[in-house]
């Protein structure tokens, strides 16, 4: 345990020092705006006039500015794609972390040194939690920019704690679908940690959040996938060139078959994790699964078996393209297979939106993922081979509806089913769903900047 603090306590300090090399800082700027978007660098997953994109994020924020509302975006420390790097000119936190850091370290050795002199009973304490710093760091945020809403992925429970106290409508936007359990333990928050509301992407994940956190008042909004949306045949011919996808060596082949991968099944995710955490032991289960950390070799037969017939579409989780120095083994092993094997590509499926890979595909296969759902509404249907969606397997409920719909087939990894059924898959009627309905996310907008939402919830 005291290796553990010490090593903390050093790791804080490599990082203070870093940000004090970098100073990744544009907050200065005092800028009021009506909304305030928050997104991890990992949520910017792909480019857009060679700028980093976020896909969920950046899609919301374009319509909203269509629509007349000043927004600003803003990173989660430590943070890399700021500025002209990404797009939206995201700006960093790191500057006012450090300060409100440094305030209370002072603070703190202020008291220690007024009781050592005896000072202590005519001093009030401002000490305070590092829980306290972050909440502060978000408050004045709010104080500078005065937005009247804030969207975020992934938010912390500091920045929804403060924007409760700031009166500020806070809605979290789901960047997963098919939800069956709450993610980061919201269920056990309470409710002053909690955003007051969350944008769900389909009505599995709605359910699922609504029933478990409807008593603590938080509401829930289903909305069209604001990204996807922009692929339906009416939108076609909005998209950018750049996300358009390029055949070149695919031509030849009598299909192309996409493979998601996931950062789940590698064991490089669980370095630096503490072995007796809860996170080390769920982690732990994916990564004995795969010797490659990527797919199974029934999958690799397979490949060799079609290298006349299939065109097969590696896709990296955008985790993975924005942390390549952590996947590093990962990336040498599939430049490896690829070379190995010319019916593969990875790095053009990799950096272009998923729905434009998707749309020159007649199958998907994945582990555990939820972009079964995102090739579904291209009409794609997805081959899922992870051992924990069999039946007992902790995932054993997820995508129910998928495959009751037909869009998932759940399956072991053997190579005969896994031949027969890329040999046999075709493209069907696309899962449009509510990805058409305009008068769907109209509705979500005005519910966004509702006066009375705030009430609702707070």
């Amino acid at each position: 345990m005291y290796l553990n603090y010490i090593f903390h306590k050093i790791s804080s300090y490599f990082y203070i020092l870093k940000i004090l090399i970098r100073f990744n800082d544009t907050t200065k700027r005092i800028c009021p705006c009506d909304v305030l978007l928050f997104c991890q660098d990992v949520d910017r997953g792909i480019s857009l006039n060679k700028k980093a994109y976020s896909p969920l994020m950046d899609s919301v924020r374009d319509d909203l500015e269509r629509r007349g509302f000043s927004c600003l975006s803003l990173t989660y420390p430590p943070n890399q794609l700021i500025g002209k790097k990404a797009h939206g000119s995201p700006m960093s936190l790191e500057r006012l972390y450090l300060i409100e850091v440094i305030k209370d370290s002072f603070s703190r050795k202020v008291y220690w040194l007024r009781q050592k002199i005896g000072c202590s009973k005519e001093h009030k304490s401002k000490v305070v939690g590092d829980l306290d710093i972050y909440v502060r760091v978000y408050k004045k945020l709010i104080e500078q920019f005065k937005p009247r809403l804030i969207i975020t992925i992934c938010t912390s429970k500091e920045l929804a704690y403060a924007a409760r106290i700031s009166q500020v409508f806070h809605v979290e936007l789901l960047h997963s679908i098919g939800d069956v359990c709450l993610q980061w333990n919201w269920g056990e928050l309470e409710r002053k940690y909690l955003p007051q509301g969350i944008l769900s992407l389909d009505e599995v994940s709605s359910n699922t959040y609504n029933n478990s956190l409807q008593a603590k008042g938080v509401f829930i909004k289903t909305i069209p996938h604001p990204f996807i949306r922009r692929f339906i045949p009416k939108n076609w011919s909005k998209l950018p060139r750049e996300w358009k996808i390029q055949r070149k060596n695919s031509f030849k082949y009598q299909k192309e078959i996409l493979v998601t991968l996931s950062q789940l099944y590698s064991r490089d995710l669980i370095k630096g994790i503490d072995y007796n955490s809860p996170l080390y032991n769920y982690y732990i289960n994916y990564t004995e699964i795969l010797e490659n950390g990527l797919f199974f070799e029934e999958l690799t037969e397979v490949i060799r078996l079609t290298k006349t017939t299939i065109f097969w579409r590696f896709r990296f989780h955008p985790v993975q393209m924005r942390q390549k120095r952590k996947y590093a083994r990962l990336f040498s092993f599939i430049d490896r297979f690829v070379h190995e094997n010319l019916n593969c590509e990875w790095n053009q499926s990799s950096t272009l939106p998923l729905p434009s890979v998707a749309s020159q595909c007649s199958g998907n296969i994945m582990m555990c993922s939820s972009s079964c759902y995102d090739v579904a509404y291209l009409g794609v249907k997805t081959l899922a081979l992870c051992p924990t969606l069999q039946p007992s397997g902790i995932n054993e409920n997820r995508y129910l509806d998928l495959v009751e719909k037909g869009y998932v087939v759940k399956q072991k990894p053997t190579v005969i089913d896994i031949l027969n059924w890329v040999e046999n898959i075709e493209k069907v009627d696309p899962l449009i769903d509510m990805l058409a309905d305009d008068m769907l996310w109209d509705e979500a907008v005005e519910w966004l900047f509702d006066p009375k939402s705030i009430r609702l919830s707070n």
